[in-house]
C-alpha cells in the first residue's frame, strides 16, 4: 500500500510546477536516468512549502527508491517488515516519458502527467496538485540521485 502511495505522491507531485531557473528545457531525458532515493515529502499550506524528512517504513532493510531506466521504464522499490519482522520489499514497474519539463508516468494502469520542479545531477523535486471532493491537495516529493 505504501508503494502505491509513494508512486502516487511522486507522480502527482510532478504535475503543475515549472523547472527551476538552473534547469534548462532540454536534457531532462538524460538527467533523470538512474536511481533516486526519497529524501523529503511535503505540501503547501497557506502558500508556504513545508517539507519533512521522508520516512522509510523499514530503514533497516534499505531506502525506498525509483529507478528511471534509459529504455523509458521505471521500477520503484519500497521496503517493509513482513509479519515475521523480516525485511521484504514491494516492487512496481511501469513506463515514463520526459518531454521538456513534463514527465508522464504510467504504473499499474494509471497515467499521470507531471511537471518537474527541479531536476539536476543530484536532485529531483516534483509537485502534484490533485482535487478530491472539491478540495485541492498539493503533494511534494524530493529525491536524491544515488
Amino acid at each position: 500500500m505504501k508503494k502505491l502511495f509513494v508512486l502516487f505522491v511522486f507522480a502527482a507531485s510532478a504535475m503543475f510546477v515549472s523547472c527551476s531557473s538552473d534547469d534548462d528545457n532540454g536534457g531532462n531525458e538524460e538527467k533523470i536516468i538512474g536511481n533516486w532515493e526519497f529524501t523529503q515529502d511535503g505540501t503547501i499550506v497557506d502558500g508556504q512549502e513545508i517539507l519533512v524528512p521522508y520516512e522509510n517504513e523499514a530503514p533497516e532493510c534499505g531506502k525506498d527508491f525509483i529507478e528511471f531506466r534509459a529504455d523509458n521504464t521505471i521500477q520503484s522499490v519500497i521496503f517493509f517488515l513482513d509479519f515475521n519482522e523480516e525485511c521484504d520489499s514491494e516492487t512496481d514497474s511501469g513506463t515514463y516519458a520526459v518531454s521538456g519539463k513534463n514527465i508522464t508516468l504510467t504504473t499499474s494502469g494509471e497515467t499521470v502527467v507531471a511537471e518537474i520542479v527541479t531536476l539536476n545531477n543530484t536532485t529531483l523535486k516534483v509537485k502534484v496538485t490533485e482535487e478530491f471532493g472539491g478540495e485541492t491537495f498539493i503533494f511534494i516529493s524530493v529525491l536524491k540521485k544515488v
